[in-house]
């Protein structure tokens, strides 16, 4: 633990130092009465982490224009963090961009699994747990929508898992729809994160369970290189919380606080 913690220690203050900077569970129950662009981007203007770049938006303010720069904050950190690191660090961050890439996801997960001596296996399981989530919510999809493809469920899942078993794989595939594959799930440690009523949106439920296990990483976990990789994670998702916002408030549709539900 020493080790980590003078190898380590510097950019896991620096990742803490942008990780207070984050909007807060107040934060975006305010963002939710927001019935303007002009609201959101004044309240944004007057935030820490995003005060810089909502500053440089010039000419008129559009949603296309607001989520451009969300997304440059997004990159420019990643950039930052990345000169900051070390050679294993970087390897790491390159998973990052590589993810949104199912073959080039299991790859780079992969390609972690080899080094797992010199990288941190918290960084693996923030890895397996989003691999058997995203599996999860495509066989939840495909009773949904696809049902004729379940039989090829094996070809159509990311080849990466963890707590994911064969057998669980084949009782959800198997099952008679989407309610009986959830109903399946009460009593797996998967359980948690698909409620039992209601329809599920399968994106929100991997984001928010996603969400919380990167938010106990950054407050209580050692420090590793992990670290840059799992904040990096936190800035996405609150992009895409603030996409969702401005795009209720672009259509005049409920921002619906109840889809962001911020998790401790």
């Amino acid at each position: 633990m020493l080790k980590n913690y003078t190898r380590y220690g510097a950019i896991t203050t620096k990742v803490r130092a942008m990780y207070g900077r984050l909007l807060s569970e107040s934060d975006f129950k305010h963002i939710d009465t927001f019935k303007t662009l002009a609201e959101l981007f004044e309240f944004l203007g007057k935030t820490p982490g995003l005060a810089d770049a909502m500053s440089k938006l010039g000419g008129e303010l559009t949603p296309d224009k607001l989520s451009v720069a969300l997304r440059g904050v997004a990159e420019s950190e990643h950039a930052r963090l990345y000169r900051f690191g070390s050679r294993s660090d970087r390897t790491l961050l390159k998973s990052f961009v590589y993810r949104a890439e199912t073959i080039r996801y299991a790859e780079a997960t992969n390609n972690l699994r080899r080094i797992s001596r010199e990288l941190s296996k918290k960084a693996l399981e923030r890895l397996a747990l989003e691999a058997d989530l995203v599996n999860i919510c495509s066989i939840l999809r495909l009773h949904r929508s696809f049902s004729s493809s379940l039989p090829h469920v094996t070809e159509l899942l990311i080849p990466v898992r963890d707590r994911l078993t064969d057998s669980l794989i084949a009782g959800l595939s198997a099952a008679k729809d989407e309610a009986a594959a959830i109903k399946l799930m009460g009593g797996t440690v998967w359980g948690k994160y698909f409620p039992q009523d209601g329809t599920p949106d399968l994106e929100l439920l991997t984001e928010r369970a996603i969400e919380a296990f990167c938010r106990r990483l950054i407050a209580g976990g050692e420090p590793g290189p992990y670290f840059p990789y799992v904040y990096l994670t936190l800035r996405e998702i609150e992009c895409a919380k603030l996409n969702r916002a401005i795009g209720a408030i672009r259509y005049g549709m409920s921002y619906n606080k109840d889809q962001n539900i911020y998790i401790k």
